[in-house]
């Protein structure tokens, strides 16, 4: 990078330059690729941003996928260097957008178009026309007096991109500036044209490359004879998906003479023309006052997009340092800077704005997770989520402990009409068999689909737009110790019979049956059976009595224990206890 000074004694087109430096340096920043996620706006699953790279960039329509939602903005035209005559900034690039129909699996390609830069002569990315070159006082060329190039068009293609059958939708560039607009008032004051909208917007002026159309490319800059085309390469008015150049004329070898150069048309479905060239003190091409901008590139939706919406940007002013902004600034998904015209008064070599592609869609997501309602059996224990199918399968092994089940198994692009079987299986030590399992599933999309049954494994068929969140609950089966005593002693030997005691024929006698829970979880239903063959030698037919509070309902008799009768409630650490009145027989 150097500076070079330039002598404000010096004339530029018979007019004194007041700028003291000018910045010089080649090329333009890197190109950086190119997608990244974003985050999806409501009725959407899915969003990639496309930035500018320089070249073309793929996607891939995902299986099942047959809409896509495309929002673009073209790339601004380049600004201008600043001058005594005042200078003006490129014009802002056209906003498109809609819905795309497509083919599930389809190779597309994304164009994000390159902003168009200050006194820059060569073209841009997307189709932007080249600034015109410019020199002050021949032979030594004058770069400060350059025309800019116009900003390159961003587009989505049904294949190879910058083919016309394959455009789908195209945001248009704008038009690139110039260095000397010092015209009094308009429609004479030459300013670029914004790119987008149904047609370009012209460079005013009689000087000014104009708009591209939906049918034809925007002609080049009066008087075109003071354009100078070196070669087949420099085309002056824009085309189908390209600007026009910047103008310039003939240079004469050893005459001294002044030009500048005209700018770049912006890239679009038709391109802006370029502008016309300035010239003075030549001989073999006429005086031409002034240099003229650049036309904006006009946008384009196809008969596969629905809802298609083009906007033109707006057009730039003499404000030193302003830019152009592009239509939908606010949008929620755009990007500070893209698409603004190139500032006024600016370095040589700024860029203007970039382009930039939305793309967004719906396609299925299918989560995974794990409740434990009532905790575990052992501390220990975990579980593996796994989502089989295509795309998959993921799985995750669930961590954490008590009635926490951390981790959950995303596959985030299912594909819609596809079977995807969703399980769960015990991590180590874990036995599945100490709980039981339900499972039921939520879902984003209104009005879709809820799954919901028992088991450890089931199968779903998401359809587009399906966001679904599933859960295996596991909830731990019971676990009790319970215990049983019978004695006509009670209170001796722990309750527990004596194998010597004896009693007389036709005595009385009372046997207490005592069911006591040693947890840790309470029992509900358990069954007490005390068969008559268990007491031989007895003649029982007193009601038997209850005490305790998980009692079968009454009334309680003899027979009803020998078949077996359910207990109630028998919380941790209570008991319950059935008393017989017997004779001896």
């Amino acid at each position: 990078m150097k500076f070079q000074l330039i002598d404000s004694a010096r004339l530029l087109g018979g007019r004194r330059v007041r700028a003291a430096f000018a910045l010089l340096f080649g090329g333009i920043g890197a190109a950086h690729a190119a997608s990244v996620p974003c985050t999806p706006q409501a009725g959407y699953t899915h969003c990639l941003r496309y930035t500018y790279s320089g070249g073309a960039q793929a996607f891939a329509v995902p299986n099942g996928v047959t809409r896509l939602r495309a929002t673009l903005w073209g790339a601004g035209g380049g600004g201008s260097m600043a001058a005594s005559g005042n200078s003006a900034g490129g014009g802002a690039g056209g906003y498109a957008d809609g819905t795309v129909a497509v083919a599930s699996g389809a190779n597309l390609t994304v164009t994000v178009g390159q902003g168009g830069i200050a006194t820059g002569t060569a073209r841009t990315y997307g189709g932007g026309g080249a600034g015109g070159p410019g020199r002050n006082h021949d032979p030594a060329s004058n770069p400060q007096s350059n025309g800019s190039s116009g900003g390159g068009m961003s587009a989505l293609w049904n294949g190879a991109e910058f083919v016309a059958p394959n455009a789908l939708i195209v945001a248009g560039g704008g038009g690139g500036s110039v260095f000397w607009t010092d015209q009094p008032a308009a429609p004479n004051r030459p300013l670029a044209g914004a790119g987008g909208g149904g047609s370009g917007g012209d460079g005013t002026s009689t000087y000014g490359g104009k708009g591209g159309s939906q049918v034809a490319g925007g002609a080049a800059g009066l008087p075109l004879a003071s354009c100078y085309v070196p070669n087949a390469s420099v085309i002056p008015a824009g085309a189908a998906l390209r600007g026009g150049d910047g103008c310039w004329p003939a240079i004469v070898a050893g005459t001294p003479f002044e030009y500048e150069g005209g700018g770049g048309g912006g890239g679009g479905w038709f391109g802006g023309g370029g502008g016309g060239g300035q010239n003075e003190n030549n001989p073999i091409s006429p005086t031409t006052g002034y240099d003229g901008p650049g036309g904006g590139g006009s946008g384009f939706v196809g008969a596969a997009v629905t809802s298609g919406v083009l906007t033109q940007g707006a057009a730039p002013s003499y404000t030193a340092g302003s830019t152009a902004a592009p239509p939908q600034t606010t949008h929620p998904l755009y990007s500070a800077g893209i698409g603004r015209g190139g500032a006024a008064a600016t370095t040589q070599g700024a860029s203007a704005g970039n382009g930039e592609v939305i793309l967004q869609w719906s396609q299925p997501i299918l989560r995974l997770q794990k409740a434990l309602p009532n905790g575990r059996v052992a501390a220990t224990d975990q579980f593996a989520l796994t989502i089989a199918g295509s795309g998959g399968p993921v799985s995750v092994v669930t961590t954490g402990s008590g009635t926490t089940a951390t981790g959950t198994a995303t596959l985030s692009a299912a594909s819609a009409g596809s079977v995807y079987t969703l399980s769960e299986t015990a991590s180590g030590s874990t036995a599945l068999g100490d709980y039981t399992t339900t499972y039921s599933c939520s879902n984003a999309l209104a009005g879709g689909q809820t799954p919901s049954g028992s088991g450890t494994r089931f199968n779903v068929t998401p359809v587009a737009g399906d966001d679904l969140t599933c859960t295996f609950a596991n909830t731990r089966n019971p676990r009790a110790n319970l215990t049983i005593t019978k004695t006509n002693t009670p209170g001796v030997n722990g309750n527990v019979d004596q194998s010597g005691d004896t009693l007389s024929r036709g005595a009385s006698t009372s046997y207490v049956i005592v069911v006591g829970n040693s947890g840790p979880d309470a029992v509900t239903g358990a069954i007490l059976r005390d068969p008559v063959a268990n007491r031989s030698g007895l003649n029982c037919t007193a009601p038997p009595t209850c005490s305790g509070s998980a009692c079968p309902a009454a009334p309680l008799t003899v027979a009803a224990l020998d078949s077996g009768v359910a207990l109630g409630t028998l919380a941790n650490g209570a008991a319950v206890t059935v008393t017989l009145t017997c004779t001896v027989n």
